[in-house]
């Protein structure tokens, strides 16, 4: 069992089984369990903002599968170019035509973009090395991966198509496509030659993130990004800068929020595979996080 999302307005439980083909349906009133053909590999699970449908990567090929919620019928098949699609959101509003889907294709360093509406392929961009976690706020302009292997995060900028910065490792990785890289002791380059399709890349970027980045959520009103990895950072959506980063415990892996009780923010949770607690990071609407 790899991922998780609930059925609108319904106490059963969906989960993804990554190394094997199937979905799991658990209701959690009458401890039931169903079980759905999926795909090789299912990877991640998101929903449209309706209920509606669901969506599930399937890392073993090269595509996103359908289901309907009301009844776990698969409904439909959206290949991608990119393979090994593991991590994917569903962003934007379909009120206003910026409904999109976001795939990190694992196998070979790209992230894809679906139009929901049209359940199409609209582009591949490049990633980093890895590529897991993926998000995209609610506005649907802004987008992000986490790089695993490079330790770095991939932001897009979906009103212009394009990438706009990749953050780069403090350790635990290197992003092949950033050329600034050097062996502190040699001084030799560590990085491979940039390529063509990362020229909208600044290489030059302070940003640090390191470990292994996998999930980057956004904050539900659009704020921050908090990627539990290596330290656990936040950034700032606004300017794609990290305004704080904590050591919240091993293996920090996922996040996810709540509404403060008093209206000023949110609190993002972070899980640790190696710990047994939940780290708590305070993110108010007037001041930095902490």
């Amino acid at each position: 069992p790899h991922n998780i999302w609930f059925k609108e307005g319904s106490a059963s439980a969906v989960i993804t089984n990554w190394f094997d083909n199937y979905l799991t349906e658990i209701d959690a009133v009458t401890k039931e369990v169903t079980t759905y053909i999926a795909g090789a590999a299912p990877a991640h699970i998101t929903s449209d903002h309706a209920g509606d449908d669901f969506y599930v990567s399937i890392e073993g090929s090269n595509y996103v599968q359908m289901f309907n919620q009301k009844n776990m019928r698969l409904t439909g098949q959206i290949p991608v170019s990119g393979s090994g699609p593991h991590g994917i959101w569903y962003g934007g509003n379909p009120d206003d035509d910026t409904a999109i889907i976001m795939t990190s294709n694992s196998l070979d360093n790209t992230v894809s973009f679906i139009d929901p509406a049209k359940k199409e392929e609209i582009m591949t961009l490049p990633a980093g090395l890895y590529p897991l976690g993926a998000s995209v706020t609610s506005d649907g302009k802004k987008a992000y991966a986490g790089n695993c292997l490079a330790g770095s995060i991939s932001i897009y900028e979906l009103t212009t198509n394009s990438i706009t910065k990749i953050t780069p490792a403090i350790d635990g990785g290197i992003d092949p496509y950033l050329t600034d890289r050097k062996d502190p002791e040699s001084n030799d380059n560590l990085s491979a030659p940039a390529i063509d399709k990362h020229d909208a890349v600044d290489p030059n970027t302070n940003l640090l993130v390191g470990g292994c980045p996998v999930q980057t959520p956004v904050s539900p009103d659009d704020r921050y990004v908090v990627v539990p990895g290596g330290p656990t950072v936040v950034i700032d959506t606004a300017t794609n800068a990290v305004v704080a980063a904590f050591n919240t415990g091993k293996g920090a892996h996922g996040a996810t929020f709540s509404e403060k009780s008093d209206g000023n923010g949110y609190y993002a949770y972070v899980t640790h595979k190696k710990e047994n607690y939940v780290s708590v990071i305070d993110l108010p609407r007037t001041g930095l996080p902490s």
